[in-house]
């Protein structure tokens, strides 16, 4: 699988979704993207439109993928939640065609690096803004590639600097210079050369 960074798996995740929705829906289903000024109060008009979605993207941590000589794959994962807004009281038919055609944008594809994987449906029901909502949730991932080499260039209290590479909780990677080992927590800062799992043999 090719190489991706965040900035890429945001532009190719909304793209992707956003070519398939022109086919789909190109004029009766809007999009709320995110950052983008959006309110179904005033944007969805009822006599054009079958109901409107909000596209979301969570990305979770990052981990060690695999390892070779002083590189390692490193693998971030996520989801994108499309949450599926009807009218109240209209059943749940309509809500049910656009969460297939949601599912059948996103599932199994693989674009610029990141893979798709299947997606799954999830009625929420009526909502007190009066909409009756499904959510279509699909896992992707990417990776990328770290220089591991650099990480035996600097110390810090007689052991190897540790590199975060963040995430909600944080990824910390270091070289094990007593046990010539590379090694990775996730969480809270590695309190000591040794703390953490073992990645890959230093050089």
């Amino acid at each position: 699988m090719a190489l991706a960074d965040f900035e890429t798996a945001t532009e190719v995740l909304i793209e992707r979704f956003a070519t398939q929705w022109a086919t789909l829906h190109a004029s009766d289903c809007p999009v709320a993207y995110p950052n983008v000024p959006f309110d179904p109060s005033s944007d969805y008009k009822e006599n054009l439109h079958i109901g409107w979605c909000r596209f979301t993207i969570n990305v979770g941590d990052a981990f060690p993928a695999s390892t070779s000589g002083q590189q390692m794959r490193l693998r971030t994962v996520g989801e994108i939640v499309v949450q599926v807004f009807v009218e109240s009281g209209t059943g749940d038919r309509v809500a049910a065609q656009i969460a297939d055609d949601v599912f059948d944008a996103l599932t199994y594809v693989v674009v610029s690096g990141v893979r798709l994987m299947a997606s799954r449906v999830q009625p929420i029901g009526q909502d007190p803004g009066g909409w009756y909502q499904v959510n279509v949730t699909t896992p992707f991932l990417y990776d990328i590639l770290v220089d591991m080499s650099s990480e035996a260039s600097a110390s810090f209290g007689g052991w190897q600097d540790p590199l975060n590479l963040g995430g909600t909780s944080g990824l910390y990677l270091w070289y094990d210079a007593t046990n010539d080992k590379y090694r990775a927590k996730s969480g809270g800062a590695p309190t000591s050369e040794s703390d953490g799992a073992e990645v890959a043999m230093g050089a």
